[in-house]
């Protein structure tokens, strides 16, 4: 009888350590995650996916749910909401960077429509001229099955685009921020994207195959379940933030 009990208070002082264990690892990768948020959000926003989280914990058992809960009680945070394997994280108020939107040139969907147009006939060497979107805003604009090949978007500011099937080969988005874009199926070989800022974007399947990544960041990424692009041998720099 005796031994029995002794078997059944290791048990217990095992379970004790495991949850101890659990609890800390939750609560290190929570002060770790609210430190990316505060860093790596774009206009109050951050988002990231839990394969991000796993790497985080080495392998060990990490509760989404819990960490969710966690986040929602720091006061750095003040949304949290998880979609399948996605959370989106919005930052408190008081934490929150908001950019100042006026540096940039904003562009309407009837201006981009222009420059695409005379874009289109300059990639056919009958006149136009080269789309160039340096230092523009471009939000809620629909670039997709665009043929936008040796565009400029340097400095630039995409917000809300949706750019699916779109053709960006050897563009250039050095400085860019591209913020909850969709790329998916997009065509982006040989680009240079330099310093850019790419967050809550979806490149599931985007095609950035030799393109230049050197110091680029890219933070709330949505990471595809296969290899969502290649980087070129020389991309130095990169760095990926949950």
């Amino acid at each position: 009888m005796s031994q029995k009990l002794g078997f059944s208070r290791i048990s217990r002082m095992e379970e004790s350590s495991v949850l101890t264990e659990f609890v800390d690892r939750m609560i290190r990768i929570t002060d770790e995650l609210v430190d990316q948020i505060k860093t790596g959000q774009l206009d109050g926003e951050f988002h990231f996916h839990q394969d991000s989280v796993q790497a985080s914990a080495a392998g060990e058992t990490v509760s989404l749910d819990l960490l969710c809960e966690m986040l929602y009680e720091r006061p750095e945070i003040a949304g949290v909401e998880l979609c399948g394997d996605e959370v989106y994280v919005s930052v408190a108020p008081d934490y929150a960077v908001y950019e100042n939107n006026t540096n940039y040139h904003v562009l309407n969907q009837e201006q981009v429509d222009v420059i695409y147009a005379l874009h289109t006939l300059w990639l056919h060497g009958v006149g136009g001229e080269q789309a160039d979107f340096s230092d523009c805003l471009l939000k809620d604009i629909n670039l997709s099955s665009r043929n936008l090949n040796r565009a400029v978007f340097a400095g630039a500011k995409l917000v809300d685009c949706l750019m699916y099937d779109a053709k960006l080969n050897t563009s250039i988005f050095d400085g860019a921020k591209i913020q909850n874009c969709q790329l998916i199926n997009a065509q982006a070989e040989h680009c240079s994207f330099r310093n850019a800022f790419i967050v809550m974007t979806d490149m599931d399947t985007a095609n950035t195959k030799h393109s230049n990544f050197t110091g680029v960041t890219i933070s709330k990424y949505s990471v595809p379940k296969d290899e969502p692009f290649t980087l070129a041998d020389d991309s130095r720099g990169f760095s990926m933030t949950m």
